[in-house]
């Protein structure tokens, strides 16, 4: 499945594709993974995530949450200056759906 990326220049504000990107970079820094292996965990590859962290290219929201699950930190952690870091698990949220649905339905 292909990600769609917004360019940058459909994007108003030029600081919010770069400081996106970094925050990008300093995360797949801590988990120690080249672009390469971030791409092919988010089904991308280098190219893609070389864009986003240079601020050149801006993640589609797919993109987006894919990036912040296999980060572990929220959208919102990733796209918003001065939100909190929340580590965020990605089984978690699947985990919580499952046993909401066996309760309801």
């Amino acid at each position: 499945m292909e990600v769609e990326w917004i360019r940058q220049e459909e994007v108003h504000d030029e600081g919010i594709a770069l400081a996106l990107g970094e925050r990008i970079k300093e995360l797949r820094k801590e988990h120690r993974w080249s672009q390469a292996e971030l791409g092919e965990l988010v089904g991308s590859d280098s190219q893609r995530i070389s864009r986003y962290e240079n601020g050149k290219i801006t993640p589609s929201v797919e993109a987006l949450i894919r990036l912040a699950n296999v980060l572990e930190v929220s959208v919102d952690y990733l796209v918003r200056d001065g939100m909190p870091r929340k580590v965020v698990r990605t089984g978690f949220l699947g985990d919580s759906i499952s046993l909401f649905l066996t309760i309801c339905c």
